[in-house]
C-alpha cells in the first residue's frame, strides 16, 4: 500500500476533515456489530491463544484456578475473514496513529464527557441506573477499554477499544456462551447469561452502565431443518436453545435487551408489503442499521415472518391426512436455495416457530404476581423481542 509521506504538511483544517472521514459512522439508529467470545475462569477457551488477549471484567482477568466464577471477554476473530471484523476496529487506526489523531476522536466521541458521567453514576450510586429516563438521557453513552496491542511492531502498547453499550450490537461466540453455560455448579442458564453481562468491561454496574441492550446472532438455515415441534425436545446444545435461553433471561431477570438475527439471503430491496411495493417505499429511514468493517445490514422486522410458504414438507397418509411427526423437516429444495444465499423466509419462520411455542409460558412467566397486589397478566411477544436484518441495499 503507498503512503503519503507529505500528510503532515497538509494544513489543520484538511487534516482534520480527512480524520473526520476516517471516524465509523455515527449517526442516530446506526449501530456497530463488535465481536467477542466469553472466558469463565473455570474452563479453558480455545479462542484465546495467550493471556494479554482477554480483556478483564471488573474483578479482574479469569484463570482456571479461580474459585469464584469470573467472566471476561476476548475481541473475536472471525474464522472465515481470518480477521477482526468489528466495527471498533474501524477506530483503531485513529486510536493509535498519532496524538492529533486520538485528540479529534476524543473529542468526536465526547469521550471527556462521558468519562465524568460514568464517574458521577458511580459515586452516586448503582441504583441509578435502574431509572429508564436517565438511560434514555444516557443511549450515546461510549465506554473506552485497555485492549491489547494490534501487532508485534507495536512495541505491545495497549490502545483504547470503543464501544458504545446501548447503540452497538454485540455478537457473543455462541459456542463460548454454551461451553460457559454448560459448566457444573452453575445457578442455571438464565441467571449465568445475566451475571456474564453483569461481569463484561463495557456491560455491567461495576462499569457505571447497564447491560448492554442489542445481541446478534447469525442465522443458519439449517437451524429450521429437522426442528422439533415443540421445543422441550430441542437439542440442548443448538444455537435455537441458546436464543430460547436468552428470551428466558429476558423475562426472568426483568432486563431490556432486544435480539437480531442476520439473514444472508435477504435484502432490503427484495422486501415488499403485502400490495407489493418495494422496500424503498415500505424500510423508512428510520431503521435502524448495523455495520462491521465490511457489511452493513437493515431491519426487516418480521421479514418473511408472514410473508413466505411455509418451509416444512408434510408426510400424507393414504387417505391423504398430514402425519404427524416430531420433527418438522425443511422442503429440501428451499433449504439448499437457503444455504445457496437465494432468498428465502426461514429466519421469520423460525420467530414464527419461537412464537407458537414460548408466548403462552413466558407471558405466564412475566404475569407472575412478584408482588401480592400485582397479579395483572402481561403478554410477552417473541415477535416484539427478536427481529430479522437483511443485506442494506
Amino acid at each position: 500500500m503507498a503512503s503519503f509521506h507529505l500528510f503532515p504538511d497538509l494544513p489543520y483544517e484538511i487534516r482534520l476533515q480527512i480524520w473526520q472521514q476516517a471516524i465509523r459512522p455515527s449517526t442516530k439508529r446506526c449501530s456497530g456489530i463488535q465481536h467477542f467470545s466469553i472466558l469463565c475462569g473455570n474452563v479453558q477457551s480455545s479462542n484465546t491463544t495467550s493471556k494479554p488477549e482477554v480483556i478483564p471484567s471488573s474483578r479482574g482477568t479469569p484463570t482456571p484456578r479461580d474459585k469464584q466464577t469470573i467472566y471476561a471477554a476476548i475481541p473475536r476473530v472471525d474464522a472465515a475473514a481470518q480477521a477482526n471484523r468489528s466495527a471498533y476496529m474501524w477506530d483503531a487506526g485513529l486510536w493509535t496513529a498519532c496524538w492529533e489523531s486520538r485528540q479529534i476522536i476524543l473529542r468526536h466521541w465526547e469521550m471527556k464527557k462521558w468519562s465524568e458521567k460514568r464517574q458521577s453514576f458511580l459515586s452516586e450510586g448503582v441504583w441509578l441506573w435502574y431509572g429508564e429516563e436517565i438511560w434514555r438521557e444516557n443511549q450515546g453513552f461510549c465506554i473506552t477499554i485497555n485492549a491489547p496491542s494490534l501487532n508485534t511492531n507495536d512495541g505491545g502498547e495497549d490502545w483504547q477499544l470503543m464501544v458504545r453499550p446501548y447503540e452497538d450490537a454485540f455478537y457473543f461466540d455462541p459456542k463460548s456462551l454454551m461451553d460457559v453455560l454448560h459448566l457444573p455448579n452453575q445457578p442455571g442458564h438464565g441467571y449465568t447469561l445475566y451475571h456474564i453481562m453483569q461481569q463484561l468491561p463495557f456491560s455491567g454496574l461495576n462499569y457505571g452502565c447497564q447491560p448492554v441492550r442489542h445481541l446478534i446472532f447469525d442465522f443458519d438455515p439449517n437451524w429450521v431443518n429437522n426442528l422439533p415441534r415443540y421445543h422441550a425436545h430441542l437439542d440442548r446444545d443448538s444455537p435455537p436453545a441458546l436464543i430460547i435461553e436468552l428470551l428466558w433471561t429476558l423475562v426472568r431477570s426483568k432486563t431490556e435487551f432486544h435480539i437480531w438475527l442476520i439473514d444472508r439471503s435477504l435484502r432490503q430491496s427484495s422486501i415488499k408489503n403485502k400490495d407489493g411495493v418495494p422496500s424503498a417505499d415500505v424500510i423508512d429511514k428510520d431503521r435502524r442499521v448495523f455495520y462491521n468493517c465490511d457489511e452493513e445490514f437493515v431491519d426487516l422486522g418480521k421479514a418473511g415472518y408472514e410473508r413466505f410458504d411455509q418451509p416444512w414438507m408434510h408426510e400424507y397418509d393414504d387417505e391423504d391426512f398430514v402425519i404427524s411427526t416430531e420433527f418438522l423437516k425443511c422442503d429440501e429444495k428451499k433449504l439448499s436455495a437457503a444455504l445457496a444465499r437465494e432468498e428465502n423466509g426461514f429466519a421469520g419462520w423460525f420467530v414464527w416457530w419461537l412464537a407458537k411455542n414460548l408466548n403462552e409460558d413466558l407471558s405466564e412467566l412475566k404475569s407472575y404476581p412478584w408482588q401480592l397486589d400485582d397479579p395483572t397478566y402481561e403478554y410477552f411477544g417473541v415477535e416484539e423481542h427478536i427481529s430479522i436484518l437483511g443485506y442494506r441495499s
